[in-house]
Order: structure tokens, then C-alpha cells, then sequence
């Protein structure tokens, strides 16, 4: 079996260390079987997903070009270009615009992946 990646951006190490047992406990991984990276530690290392568990490669894969995009685009100093930014994203942006993100039906693609249907990772 391949492992499964887990992004974490938890500031505090407490939370960010019972996060990562409670994953492991509630999914029944050892720890050699769920790779954490904490992107609030350091920049986003490149990441091979080849190398992890394929359910969600698709989505985890949209979810990590947004992370850098926006690692550079929501750090802007003070100045015209953050202002723009700021512009742009109040005409265009809302909970609609992500719905691949934030309505994601974990447990409706996991019963489809365990049942063998194709799972489409949107």
C-alpha cells in the first residue's frame, strides 16, 4: 500500500501533533503509512504523488497549485499590487468558485473507491 500524504498548516506543534495521531488512529495508518508535511514550518517541499496513495491525487493536485498561489499572492506587502489583489478577489472570488474545495464528499468518493467505481476527484 502506498501512503497517504497529509498537509498540515496547524500553527501550534501541540495541535498540529494531535492532528496527525487522531488521523492515524481514526484511519488505522501506522506512521509509516501517512507522510505529514507541515506547510506553516517551511516552503511547500516539491512532493511526488506518485509516491502516495491515488484517491485523491487529482484533487490533492488542484489543492497544491492553489497552496502556491497562494503562498505568494496572499503575502503581498502593503502597496498597489496588494490592493489590487484585494480588488480582484472581491469581484471574483467566492465559496462558489471553490466548490470543488470546500463541498468535497469525502465519504461518497471512499464508498465509490471502495466499491471499485471510478472516482472522479472533483
Amino acid at each position: 500500500m502506498l501512503p497517504f500524504l497529509l498537509l498540515a498548516t496547524r500553527v501550534e506543534d501541540e495541535a498540529a501533533d494531535d492532528e496527525y495521531a487522531g488521523m492515524l488512529r481514526c484511519a488505522g495508518l501506522e506512521e509509516h503509512q501517512l507522510h505529514r508535511v507541515r506547510l506553516e514550518a517551511a516552503p511547500m517541499p516539491a512532493i511526488d504523488l506518485d509516491r502516495y496513495a491515488g484517491v485523491r491525487a487529482e484533487r490533492i493536485g488542484r489543492v497544491m497549485e492553489l497552496v502556491r498561489h497562494n503562498a505568494a499572492d496572499h503575502h503581498l506587502a502593503d502597496g498597489p499590487a496588494q490592493r489590487g489583489r484585494d480588488e480582484a478577489l472581491r469581484r471574483q472570488q467566492s465559496l462558489a468558485t471553490r466548490a470543488w474545495l470546500y463541498g468535497y464528499d469525502v465519504e461518497a468518493m471512499l464508498s465509490a473507491a471502495l466499491a471499485g467505481r471510478a472516482v472522479r476527484a472533483t
